[in-house]
């Protein structure tokens, strides 16, 4: 971290190696005075002839800097409360994917807005719709290195298929975004993806086909009036019936309030709510000894989640929201009775803080009732987040998190950064965390640094983390390996080279080792290559492996001294994946990976192990498609035979009666638990972030007949009022 540190005060120098702003296009949207804002049908009015436009649109893939095959108009134009965006994309009607799939699945042609409202070339509102009007927005930060996809907005859009290609039409509010009060310049781009020969295209070029907020246009003269209240309220309110419970039916509701005092601040609160999760997290086969990494889909969290995370993306995760509420044993999640949560933006600072108490509960440790209960005791979350840009677009901050209770605490306090110059990334975090619990109690520090270089079809990267046993963030973040690791990677891509659109060998060392078992340690090198394909059918292929050396250093403390046994092995992996081209009604992915020899944590012994997972699907028509996805992971013993096979079979059926009334029903088999499950998902999207949800799942014994297990179904309304 030492050299981190210093090689940001030395960047407090560099402004000229990131200096672009004379280069970038700009556009000069017209204002609306008396007359009508244009109606967001997908069918372009006269008032759009009326504004400025930006054309001329650039590759950015896979022709770098060449013009985009298929031309693409973009009409801006605001009034006192909205920002509206026009796209006229010309293409043969015939040569468009079209496909109405669910919000938040960018599938099929479609056009993208980028809005950096602070103009920190750092920070930005991504807004996207394919041809057929489905909506898709996100959240960017750390120059587009980091998007939260989680993130919904309040704004409005449309789209047709006309006789010269299709037309989107946008309508963000201003008040539904935060910006800085009193700027008249703002970043922005437009995109344009073309599945028909996997085309993406930009108004303002990007540099080494990397999508940067730095590499944005200017928006200048936009003068933006947020008025009214600027509060949502957002009540929520679910039936829940259960077959198996003692009460069959059980209703629930709760409230989640957001004020937006300003243009650059959001306050919210919540009170018992809406935590319930439609859809379940899916089964995962793994052979380590390692948690898994679930999404956040909380809507609490969810608002303004990148704000609590660390710049650099790993290393010291002292902060995982899914540990407020967590699932406990037995069924059920400990009950949260209410939350609070701010965030501001001034200047070139970033300050957030979040709050919530969990209420005590009882639980039954295990899946069943004949066990011992447990209590689960009333706990405080909290966490404070500050940041500052520097630069053109390099940020540092500092990140605290706690839980306390009666019986335990748990704390961590960790620093990160991230300096961009030129086409070099330096990156880091540092935290170190406390964990007390009666007698115990585990401290530490840890930290993560790494070096980036993307070129002109060439990139490396260099990065070392360090994570001790004894750092400790069980009760607030995820950090489930304890390990030191060493790696550097570099590739170069080769172009238009026969029926390969690119080609990219790939070549990489690493060390690592174990700190998780203080009696067992793994110390192990991996050399490894890949091979990627991009084909002129829009097929690729990725092909890697390599050799393995290993030591397992077992320590028996009964010995006199202590003293390590020492175990060593080579061994090698290897993997490919597949895809096909996914514009096609039908398609494929696949992927398959062998280990000659690894630790097993199920097992306890070294041994080989193979995965694979096979993932065809058909897109009937626009708004019908279905598919499977089936995933085999088979476990050899020492002496290489088969010890076991574990399947996972998932079908799944989409059915689109519009964009904004959807039926999915998927299933998923487990074999090996002898297990099915069964889900019914009907979601309506009533208006902007107001959703009528109903579910029914159910889950079978695969024994003759089929026995039920369990029964659940949800009806459930989330409606936002926005003043």
């Amino acid at each position: 971290m030492q050299v981190l540190l210093i090689a940001i005060l030395l960047a407090t120098n560099l402004d000229s190696l990131t200096g672009q702003a004379s280069t970038l296009p700009a556009i000069h949207p017209r204002q609306l005075a008396d007359e009508p804002a244009p109606r967001i049908d997908g069918v372009l009015d006269p008032v759009w002839q009326t504004t400025d436009s930006a054309k001329n649109f650039v590759q950015r893939y896979p022709d770098e800097g060449k013009p985009a095959t298929d031309s693409t108009v973009v009409f801006v134009t605001y009034d006192a409360a909205n920002l509206y965006v026009a796209f006229r994309c010309y293409a043969r009607p015939d040569q468009l994917t079209l496909q109405v799939a669910s919000r938040d699945d960018r599938e099929g042609d479609n056009v993208g807005l980028l809005l950096d409202t602070f103009d920190d070339k750092s920070s930005a509102y991504y807004f996207s719709v394919n041809a057929k009007g489905v909506q898709y927005d996100s959240r960017i930060t750390c120059d587009a290195n980091s998007w939260d996809n989680s993130w919904d907005g309040v704004w409005f859009s449309d789209a047709r298929v006309t006789d010269y290609g299709y037309c989107v039409e946008m309508k963000i509010p201003f008040k539904s975004v935060r910006y800085k009060a009193g700027l008249d310049t703002w970043g922005v781009n437009f995109d344009r993806y073309v599945p028909r020969n996997d085309q993406q295209s930009d108004w303002s070029y990007q540099r080494h086909q990397i999508f940067k907020v730095s590499q944005a246009g200017r928006l200048e003269g936009i003068q933006p009036h947020s008025r009214g209240v600027n509060l949502e309220i957002y009540p929520v309110g679910l039936v829940r019936y259960d077959a198996q419970a003692e009460r069959h039916f059980e209703p629930n509701a709760g409230l989640d309030v957001a004020w937006y005092p300003g243009s650059a601040t959001s306050i919210n609160a919540t009170v018992n709510p809406d935590f319930a999760q439609i859809e379940a997290d899916p089964t995962q086969i793994t052979l380590g000894r390692y948690e898994l990494w679930l999404t956040e889909r909380r809507p609490f969290f969810v608002e303004g989640s990148d704000v609590f995370q660390m710049l650099a993306g790993g290393g010291t995760g002292i902060f995982y929201t899914r540990r407020i509420g967590k699932p406990l044993p037995g069924g059920g999640s400990a009950p949260i009775l209410a939350g609070l949560k701010a965030i501001t933006k001034f200047e070139r600072f970033e300050l957030g803080g979040l709050g919530t108490i969990c209420r005590e509960t009882t639980f039954a440790r295990y899946d069943s009732l004949s066990v011992p209960r447990d209590t689960d005791l009333t706990s405080s979350y909290m966490a404070f987040r500050a940041r500052r840009d520097f630069l053109k677009n390099s940020s540092i901050g500092l990140l605290y998190a706690g839980k306390e209770n009666r019986l335990m605490s748990n704390r961590a306090l960790g620093t990160d950064a991230v300096l961009y110059f030129g086409d070099f990334t330096l990156s880091g975090d540092g935290a170190f965390a406390r964990y007390q619990k009666d007698t115990l109690v585990n401290q530490a520090p840890a930290g993560t640094v790494s070096l980036n270089w993307g070129g002109k079809d060439a990139y490396a990267w260099l990065t070392y983390t360090n994570v001790p046993h004894e750092f400790d963030v069980r009760g607030i973040g995820y950090e489930p390996m304890k390990y030191e690791t060493f790696s550097v990677t570099g590739g170069k891509t080769f172009r238009n080279l026969g029926i390969l659109r690119t080609l990219t060998p790939r070549l990489g060392f690493n060390g690592s080792h174990d700190n998780d078992d203080l009696y067992h340690h793994y110390f192990s090198t991996v050399e490894n290559a890949a091979l990627s394909f991009g084909f002129t059918n829009n097929w690729n292929l990725y092909l890697a492996g390599g050799p393995k050396q290993g030591n397992s250093y077992v320590l028996d403390p009964y010995a006199t001294p202590p003293k390590d046994s020492i175990f060593r092995y080579n061994t090698y992996s290897s993997s490919f994946s597949l895809y096909t081209d996914y514009s096609k009604p039908l398609t494929l992915s696949a992927y398959g990976s062998i280990v000659g020899r690894s630790y097993n944590y199920r097992r306890h012994y070294f041994a080989p192990y193979v995965g694979a997972e096979l993932c065809p699907g058909w897109r009937v028509t626009p708004s019908f498609s279905l598919g499977l996805t089936a995933d085999n992971t088979i476990e050899f013993d020492t002496l290489n035979r088969v010890a076991e096979q574990d399947w996972v079979v998932s079908p799944w059926v989409n059915y689109a009666l519009t964009r904004d009334l959807q039926f999915s029903l998927n299933s998923e088999f487990v074999p090996g638990d002898t297990t099915g499950r069964l889900t019914l998902v009907v979601s309506w999207n009533l208006k902007p972030k107001s959703w009528l949800y109903f579910v029914w799942n159910e889950r079978h014994s695969l024994a003759s007949g089929l026995p039920l297990l369990d029964r659940v179904g949800v009806l459930k309304l989330r409606y936002l009022f926005y003043f």
